[in-house]
């Protein structure tokens, strides 16, 4: 009886032709191994995510201002939480910062000047409330620097009237214009501004530096949100990503990223007030293939099989691959015998 012949390994494979064509595009690569290469398995659900994320946040601070009063209405509203105050908002995405101020003038009430206590006025800084000075020309001797004769300036008294307050002693109180009472209120500033971070996920081992730069990114996910204090990040992505087909975002990867990037910069007077998301995804096949004869020197668990993975095409249409454990990338002018994983040979 006739033996059984093996059959011969489907080297006609497209995957192959893509990776023929890619070796082939690589001077430290040598194709002879693909002559034998047959696809064992192909995986069209890999994929990679760029995931940009905005946060727009309001950051409110209360100041105490006053000025004279002048009869205006003092409604004395009692201070509300600063957030309370609704005044709207800007688009999420700000290129610059934006800053609002408002008076709260419902929160406005009168009260004793504490300067000049009431009275309107208040001592001379200058004399201490004493309407003369110590006299400078004569350095308080009652004598002329020059000669051993009165002062003219002083008349031999020693001081002389205050130039400040003439004489009186007294000046008029420039914090309440003489009123006596100031009215004071509460002014909110409100400061907004945007921030933004971008993380990458993947499947597959394609590197972050290929995911960025490959052109055939689509979008998959895009919104804008208000949020709140008491809205959960990871429960709201989680809803939001059940309802797309074959998603392999990582929430607890995603969620890591907000919480490092924009979370922690929140302080007690800064709120996150609004979030819009864009996702972008790069569709990768994951091409298997084995070659009798060689072994992974990558993984010696996968035995004589090897992974390639296929995103795009460049701008020149040629195939975008990634791979790592191509069994003869190196120089393929030395011949099979020299094939190694080098340093300064590899082309990843």
């Amino acid at each position: 009886m006739a033996s059984k012949v093996a059959p011969a390994p489907d080297t006609s494979s497209p995957f192959l032709d893509i990776m023929k064509t890619y070796v082939q595009s690589k001077i430290c690569y040598h194709p002879s191994a693909l002559m034998n290469a047959n696809v064992t398995n192909v995986n069209t659900k890999a994929a990679a995510y760029q995931i940009d994320l905005w946060t727009l946040i309001d950051r409110r601070t209360i100041e105490q201002q006053g000025r004279p009063y002048n009869g205006e209405n003092t409604p004395q509203e009692q201070l509300r939480d600063p957030w309370s105050y609704d005044f709207g908002r800007p688009a999420i995405v700000l290129e610059n910062r934006q800053k609002s101020v408002h008076d709260l003038m419902q929160t406005s009430w009168k009260a004793v000047c504490s300067k000049c206590n009431g009275h309107g006025m208040h001592n001379c800084a200058f004399c201490h409330g004493r309407g003369r000075r110590a006299c400078t020309h004569c350095r308080t001797t009652g004598n002329s620097t020059q000669h051993a004769h009165q002062c003219t300036s002083c008349h031999g008294t020693h001081t002389v009237k205050c130039s400040n307050c003439r004489g009186h002693g007294k000046v008029s109180c420039a914090r309440c214009n003489r009123r006596g009472v100031l009215l004071h209120w509460h002014r909110l500033t409100i400061e907004w501004y945007t921030l933004h971070s971008v993380s990458y996920q993947s499947n597959t081992p394609l590197p972050v530096k290929k995911i960025k730069q490959a052109p055939g990114k689509q979008n998959y996910l895009s919104f804008e949100q208000g949020w709140s204090q008491t809205a959960q990040f990871d429960q709201y992505f989680q809803s939001r990503l059940a309802t797309l087909p074959n998603c392999s975002v990582k929430i607890n990867e995603l969620t890591e990223d907000y919480n490092k990037k924009h979370l922690q910069n929140m302080k007690q007077n800064m709120r996150m007030i609004g979030l819009k998301c864009e996702i972008q995804k790069l569709d990768i096949t994951e091409v298997e293939y084995e070659i009798e004869g060689f072994t992974n020197k990558r993984d010696e668990n996968m035995g004589n099989k090897f992974h390639f993975y296929h995103y795009g095409v460049g701008k020149e249409n040629e195939p975008l691959v990634y791979e790592n454990d191509y069994p003869l990338n190196t120089c393929g002018c030395c011949g099979v015998g020299c094939a190694h994983y080098s340093k300064c040979c590899t082309v990843m």
